[in-house]
């Protein structure tokens, strides 16, 4: 991994509805970062594996658990020293682009850690995370769509929450329930983690409801003082299609112009503002 001191800031993506697109944002803000010149790794804490999937991981669901987060996971929260099973996704002259895998064997060792103390139980990823932030500049984590115990150790491990959304009412819901989670776990883990904003994805233009929909995300943010991030990430088959075989829109050969110069975009503001926070 080398021996260079990194930023390692650690930013956790999530929202409480399933379907809004986390995984694509996780991969192509990564390969984003990435390809700005930062060394990224991404940590797949969902138990479906979509993330892992994404980077091109063949096999993945057959991966044992020592393979995958589970292990680090299972051996921090055990007090017992693990290795961490990360993989390359890409590799350039001082940076990386990396991947710790998940599957279902995660599923199973949060079973087996769930009766664990809270000072543990909350804070094994955040374990894992801090003996990896010198060697990154940014660790993004991919979340699990519902509140449970992944989730709570995600955003009680991270420096930086990135909530995503649709312009959909049940996305919007999901955006306030993330809100009232991290503030929940914020007094549980005794974290000061803060909210980057949030970022619409899967967006088709002049749609009417989704057009009202995106007011009222800015309108419930406004009210909290949340930034939404100017960058909506358009609908369009080339991401699904680049996700599918493995590979970010910018390396997939088919990608649209459109979409990659939104997610150019979206990287850009994010670097901003990251570099707002001082961090």
């Amino acid at each position: 991994m080398g021996t260079k001191e990194k930023k390692g800031r650690v930013v956790v993506i999530t929202n409480q509805k399933g379907g809004v697109g986390k995984t694509t944002i996780a991969r192509n803000l990564g390969e984003g970062l990435y390809n700005n010149g930062s060394s990224v790794l991404l940590i797949d804490f969902d138990t479906q594996g979509s993330l892992t999937l994404a980077c091109g991981i063949k096999g993945y669901k057959n991966l044992k658990h020592e393979e995958t987060i589970a292990h680090p996971f299972l051996c921090m929260a055990q007090g017992k020293k693990g290795v961490f099973p990360i993989k390359n996704v890409s590799e350039a002259e001082g940076k990386r682009l990396d991947i710790i895998p998940s599957n279902k064997t995660l599923y199973a060792v949060a079973e087996v850690i769930r009766g664990y103390p809270e000072e543990i139980k909350y804070k094994a990823l955040g374990m894992i995370v801090n003996k990896l932030k010198p060697y990154y500049d940014y660790i993004l984590i991919d979340t699990p769509p519902t509140i449970s115990q992944l989730l709570q150790n995600a955003i009680a491990g991270s420096d930086e929450c990135l909530i995503v959304s649709t312009a959909e009412s049940l996305s919007l819901d999901g955006v306030v329930e993330s809100v009232e989670t991290i503030k929940d776990m914020k007094e549980v883990a005794d974290n000061d983690i803060d909210i980057l904003g949030v970022v619409v994805n899967d967006l088709t233009p002049n749609r009417a409801h989704q057009e009202h929909v995106i007011k009222q995300i800015k309108e419930y943010s406004e009210a909290i003082g949340l930034y939404v991030f100017k960058t909506m990430i358009p609908r369009a088959v080339s991401i699904e299609e680049a996700m599918s075989v493995g590979q970010g829109i910018n390396e997939y050969k088919y990608s649209s112009n459109k979409a990659k110069e939104a997610f150019k975009n979206l990287t850009e503001g994010f670097l901003q503002k990251t570099e707002t926070l001082n961090i």
